[in-house]
């Protein structure tokens, strides 16, 4: 049974099985958001978006999807908070969701936070990456395995350090990775780029 749950893109971590989200963390992220203001920022772009169903929103954490996906919609949601005085951050998820969170929440984040928090040594994580989202979990020090079925875009990061992209895709791409990286018996790997 998983001991930590990264959820709400970063927003959230539980402990086991408690509901209740790391208090530390939430207050850590939730310096300067204004979850109203940054809703009331983005109201009149219905044209461009429009807020997903009430159960994909979070205290930290609006959720959109994306009316037309294309290049401009980032920088028109930027300039918006900007504009607008709200200390947010857009990104995007499978281009068509886009979801706005506080300036210091991430998942990466959330995982460094862990790792000073608990003493948990960054390049003995492996993480796991596929979507389009998950290109921030992928500049870091953990070892990173791209599944086989990733999206293209996570094809720029072919060259960065600890990152291995496996041939197969869902769990077993998961245990191909874990397979390259030796985390399971014998030392782990921490040379440069894989592919």
């Amino acid at each position: 049974e998983p001991k930590v749950w990264i959820t709400g893109a970063g927003t959230e971590i539980h402990y086991g099985q408690e509901s209740e989200p790391d208090l530390f963390w939430s207050a850590q992220i939730g310096v300067d958001w204004d979850r109203a203001g940054v809703e009331r920022a983005l109201a009149d772009l219905t044209d461009h978006i429009e807020l997903q169903r009430p159960e994909q929103q979070g205290s930290f954490k609006l959720s959109y999807t994306i009316r037309d996906a294309g290049e401009e919609i980032l920088p028109l949601i930027r300039q918006r908070l900007r504009q607008r005085h709200q200390a947010a951050r857009p990104q995007l998820r499978c281009h068509w969701f886009l979801d706005v969170l506080p300036l210091r929440a991430s998942r990466s984040e959330a995982i460094r936070f862990l790792a000073l928090r608990w003493g948990l040594p960054l390049e003995q994580m492996l993480l796991v990456a596929s979507e389009q989202g998950d290109g921030e979990l992928v500049c870091g020090r953990p070892a990173t395995v791209v599944l086989g079925d990733h999206d293209p875009c996570l094809d720029d990061f072919r060259q960065q350090q600890r990152v291995y992209f496996a041939s197969r895709s869902q769990l077993p791409g998961v245990l191909e990775g874990i397979q390259h990286y030796r985390f399971l018996g014998g030392r782990a790997r921490h040379d440069q780029s894989f592919t």
